[in-house]
């Protein structure tokens, strides 16, 4: 197989969910105004999940010279953008990049009198953690920045970088998560195994054992309703000041919105410049793990969809209402008892019964539901209902009744307030 003729031909490069950003080192340079390709080659592509965002940047410009919001992944070929058939199905993990430093919106061209300068590209996924690096001359005379000549070749055929796993959650207490960070693995064209060796296509810089420095970049956060996209530059996301360790670990006390997602990943440091792009994500609501616990701290620890006042089977179940009381007499007489009760924040309430629980069973007080104020506000409401002749609180609860069908009993009621 002729894999130079192949890989001369126009090369496109598409992203399936990834992060990329491209880098390289030389005076400021105007827009690109011949084709300036980056992309994979016919058959090339990295190997990551879904989905992508992708980014591109020069080494010592990258507020200069950079892609900024244009697309350059692709999931799978389509009629507008992606041509390349490597980029396979949506959804099978086939990341191609497709993308030119002369289209519109593009800000400084990598390239300039005095040649191409060297780019890293950056690919994040969005759904499992994982990223890579990518690093690429773009001296080759035949290829420019084709991005697979920095992927690994064997004499035989071509093998696809690899995303591998940036950002894991370690553990939850309360608000407060650790993360295990990761260097994302880095393929250049000066690699000895790549493609441009095997076709002696390597930058002059290579001969010097150009190798880049990867070091933990800050962590951020983004906070937005579920059904939003996520761009993951991280000029939208909100710094949390923190730093990983030199291991990789790092701690923070986060809080958002009920009914929102959160996003929290780091960037990387290249060379000393930091990538714009977060290169590694965990999504959603991470202060919750399948296997956790309910704590009763108003949050969903154990990812049931329903925060603390729910029926969790197996677990502790977590008070909805904060306090009630039993006063003694009412303005109705005859012996008849006043019941207060105050919830703590109303998530997915239909409304409640009060139940007397003794040696005949389980007997309901109220004739129908009492219904609830808020339900699904996530606010706090206090009720009052009479208790005809009742004496004690001493086995009088308030049972709770959810949307989906579950009950929760809190109780019992706080004995009777004597007057003063």
């Amino acid at each position: 197989m002729d894999i130079k003729g192949v890989h001369q031909r126009r090369f496109k490069l598409s992203v399936l969910a990834c992060t990329v950003l491209i880098l390289a080192p030389r005076p400021a340079a105007a827009e690109c105004t011949l084709q300036t390709p980056m992309s994979h080659g016919p058959g090339s592509y990295f190997l990551c999940g879904a989905p992508a965002s992708a980014y591109a940047f020069e080494l010592n410009q990258p507020a200069a010279v950079n892609t900024d919001g244009l697309p350059l992944a692709c999931d799978a070929p389509d009629p507008v953008r992606c041509s390349n058939p490597a980029s396979g199905a949506t959804g099978d993990g086939l990341i191609t990049i497709e993308s030119d430093w002369s289209a519109a919106g593009v800000n400084g061209c990598p390239v300039g009198p005095n040649g191409p300068q060297r780019i890293v590209l950056v690919a994040s996924d969005e759904l499992s953690g994982t990223a890579l690096l990518v690093s690429l001359s773009g001296t080759s005379p035949s290829f420019g920045y084709a991005v697979q000549l920095a992927q690994p070749y064997d004499g035989v055929a071509l093998h696809p970088a690899e995303c591998a796993r940036s950002i894991s959650l370690v553990g939850v207490s309360g608000r407060q998560m650790t993360l295990q960070l990761t260097r994302p693995p880095v393929y250049t064209d000066c690699d000895p195994g790549s493609l441009a060796a095997a076709l002696a296509e390597q930058g002059p810089d290579c001969g010097a054992g150009f190798r880049p420095d990867v070091q933990f970049g800050p962590l951020y956060t983004l906070v937005q309703p579920c059904t939003d996209p996520v761009d993951f530059r991280k000029s939208g996301w909100e710094s949390t000041g923190v730093l990983p360790d030199a291991e990789g670990r790092a701690t923070l006390y986060l809080n958002w919105a009920p009914g929102q997602c959160r996003y929290t990943g780091g960037t990387t440091l290249i060379n000393g410049a930091e990538t714009e792009l977060v290169t590694g994500v965990v999504a959603g609501d991470v202060g919750c793990v399948p296997t956790g616990q309910e704590i009763c701290n108003g949050f969903d620890d154990d990812c049931d969809g329903v925060a603390d006042n729910s029926l969790n089977p197996g677990q502790v179940l977590c008070d909805g209402i904060v306090d009630a009381q039993f006063a003694p007499n009412s303005s109705i007489g005859k012996g008849s008892k006043i019941l207060t009760w105050t919830t703590n924040s109303e998530k997915s309430l239909v409304g409640f019964n009060i139940v007397v629980i003794g040696p005949p069973g389980v007997v309901r007080v109220n004739d129908v539901p009492i219904p609830c104020e808020g339900c699904s506000d996530f606010q706090s409401h206090t009720y009052a209902t009479f208790l005809p002749k009742h004496k004690s609180a001493n086995r009088l609860f308030i049972e709770i009744l959810l949307k989906d069908g579950h009950r929760a009993l809190w109780g019992p009621v706080r004995n009777p307030i004597l007057p003063p």
